[in-house]
């Protein structure tokens, strides 16, 4: 079964890891407490101090007093940070290095800040539109489609950055070709609350009044409603691999929902409500409750916090650093960053996300992403879905479109020819162009038929009925009791006599009557139909039928189609052709299901 299967894979994945954990030769990190000690009367001083040089630099604060509160965000390989003020100061700097790339003040509110696929850009929710910059600070687009932005999330994989706006919705931008994919109206008031799912790419949205729905861009309405707190709801995360969310409410709760079932696990109610969660690589959950900062582990949420830290200001935006013990908090009074140990991932892809890439590096590894882009029709629930695609359910609601509208949407126009100038628009020029493009449309799809193989072309062992049509031309050629003559000695005899014979004249049999007096046709005809009279032949409407009769060619001297011997006289008659010397018409070589002409050597066809 699929579960087998997918048990099977889980497996043999952990037995390829298990074999490669040579090739990690880093391991997290971790803080041990003295006896009767807890971790979080642990300050950063202490951490800074008992850790190397090159850890310790990385706990440092910046004061910003004038344009707070910030907002900020990391890279995905950890490497560049962005802050953004609230009023207008946006600084983009290689917080490793110290190094800052660009410093600009936009002159106007700024809600939220992230960056894009790369290093190169990033986006800025300002109090009207969004705007998109360079890594040196140039504007590259102010995108009005987007008034009010309040948060922002980047996805990676889909290149898609969607946004929550104070009007209530929700919209995608594809920034690998700058356009609008889908705008969403949530119906749910003001969006302050927002995070996304890094396993499927699901945004997450909290509201006013205590829920959290979860969107896809494909979808226009919600694919989950979770009621999770009787008040509003006032932060929101969900971890790395998709499994856990955290939820912090007016209520001073702060709960963690298992995705897979929707279900509670555990819950927790803090002196003061969290205003900001956030979730790091290795499953430690930070919170910023007013001025305090408490990191826990998931999904136990013990009482007691992991570790503990104050700021000078409220907090206003918390981001743990990718591939870092780092935990960064954008406040009134500027930015901290804090040192957390075991909080991020020991070992890094570099094929993925390599802190210490070149600047070529990073271009061909941006070319490779946006060739594997995935688009956003495949944002779903449930990401193993997609191998299981039901095509013949495509089909039925393919054809029940086509049922609905009453005609094809992807079926190809019909062909309107030009209009030509001089004469080329005539009548007669535009039915001949007409004609020619029903002729190559048939061709094709000739050419698209399967081939004959050795199964098809097996005999089916009943033998098919023949049609009414073709029994009235059989009858018409081979009428009861005017059989053509027997082939024996008298026929071979009448044979060698004919060969030296003179010139051919009207049959005994049959005479010189017309056609339409020869073909007596049966009132009753066998047909496929037995609920259908069986048709009867009118001759009278073909017009090459009356001026000709069909006659043995007894003293004719008429070769036959079997390639009898040479004839005494008369006008030879080529195997399959009659009628006034032209070749039978299709319809009727093609109904009859036989070859009507010579039916035997010894007929022809003559003029009356």
């Amino acid at each position: 079964s699929h579960l087998k299967l997918v048990g099977r894979q889980e497996e043999l994945a952990a037995a390829r890891a298990a074999r490669l954990d040579l090739l990690l030769p880093e391991e997290p990190g971790f803080l041990e407490a003295d006896p009767g000690e807890d971790t979080c009367t642990v300050s950063q001083g202490d951490i800074a101090a008992a850790v190397d040089i090159a850890s310790a630099a990385k706990h440092f604060e910046l004061r910003l007093e004038q344009f707070g509160p910030y907002r900020l965000d990391y890279t995905r390989p950890g490497r560049h940070l962005l802050l953004g003020g609230r009023r207008g100061h946006v600084a983009a700097l290689d917080w490793q290095t110290k190094t800052l790339m660009c410093e600009i003040n936009v002159m106007e509110t700024v809600t939220d800040v992230a960056w894009l696929h790369a290093e190169t850009m990033f986006a800025v929710a300002q109090r009207r539109w969004l705007y998109v910059y360079d890594n040196q600070g140039v504007e590259l687009n102010c995108l009005k489609r987007f008034p009010g932005v309040l948060r922002m999330q980047f996805l990676p994989y889909h290149f898609l950055l969607a946004t929550a706006s104070e009007t209530g919705f929700l919209q995608y931008l594809d920034v690998s070709v700058g356009k609008e994919v889908a705008a969403t109206c949530t119906r749910g008031g003001r969006l302050a609350v927002m995070a996304q799912n890094p396993a499927n790419a699901v945004v997450h949205l909290g509201h006013s009044n205590g829920t959290v729905t979860l969107w896809s861009p494909n979808v226009k309405e919600p694919l989950v409603r979770m009621l999770c707190h009787r008040g509003a709801i006032r932060a929101l995360a969900v971890d790395r691999s998709g499994t856990y969310m955290a939820t912090a409410g007016l209520d001073r709760k702060l709960q963690l929902f298992d995705l897979r079932t929707y279900r509670p696990l555990h819950a927790l109610v803090l002196p003061q409500g969290a205003a900001h969660l956030d979730f790091s690589q290795r499953g430690l959950l930070a919170a910023a409750c007013a001025d305090v900062v408490q990191v826990r582990p998931s999904p136990s949420l013990p009482r007691k916090p992991y570790l503990c830290h104050r700021l000078p200001l409220p907090a206003h935006g918390l981001r743990f650093c990718p591939y870092e013990d780092v935990l960064g908090a954008g406040h009134g009074a500027g930015f901290t960053s804090l040192l957390v140990p075991g909080a991020g991932e020991a070992n890094f892809d570099a094929l993925e996300n390599n802190p210490y890439r070149s600047r070529k590096q990073r271009q061909e590894w941006e070319v490779k992403a946006l060739l594997e882009k995935i688009p956003a029709e495949l944002i779903t629930l449930d990401p193993t879905c997609l191998d299981r695609v039901d095509t013949a359910s495509m089909e039925q609601k393919r054809q029940e479109k086509i049922q609905r509208l009453g005609f094809d949407p992807h079926a190809k126009a019909k062909f309107r020819p030009r209009r030509k100038a001089k004469g080329g628009s005539s009548a007669g020029s535009l039915l001949r162009r007409k004609r020619k493009v029903a002729h190559e449309e048939q061709r094709v799809r000739c050419g698209s038929s399967p081939p004959l193989t050795p199964k098809n072309l097996t005999p089916h062992p009943k033998k098919p009925h023949p049609s009414a049509l073709g029994e009235a031309f059989a009858h018409l050629f081979l009428l009861p009791g005017r059989h053509p003559p027997e082939r024996g000695a008298a026929g071979a005899a009448g044979e060698g006599e004919r060969s030296h014979g003179g010139g051919g004249g009207p049959s005994p049999a049959l005479g010189s009557r017309p056609l339409q007096e020869v073909a007596e046709v049966p009132a009753a005809l066998p047909t496929p139909f037995p609920s259908r009279p069986a048709p009867l032949l009118n001759l009278s409407g073909i017009p090459e039928f009356p001026r000709f009769i069909a006659r043995p060619g007894a003293e004719g001297g008429t070769r036959g189609a079997a390639g009898a011997g040479p004839s005494k006289g008369g006008s030879q008659v080529r195997p399959g052709l009659g009628l006034r010397g032209h070749q039978l018409p299709w319809w009727l070589k093609t109904t009859c299901g036989c070859s009507l002409v010579p039916l035997h050597q010894d007929w022809s066809f003559a003029d009356y």
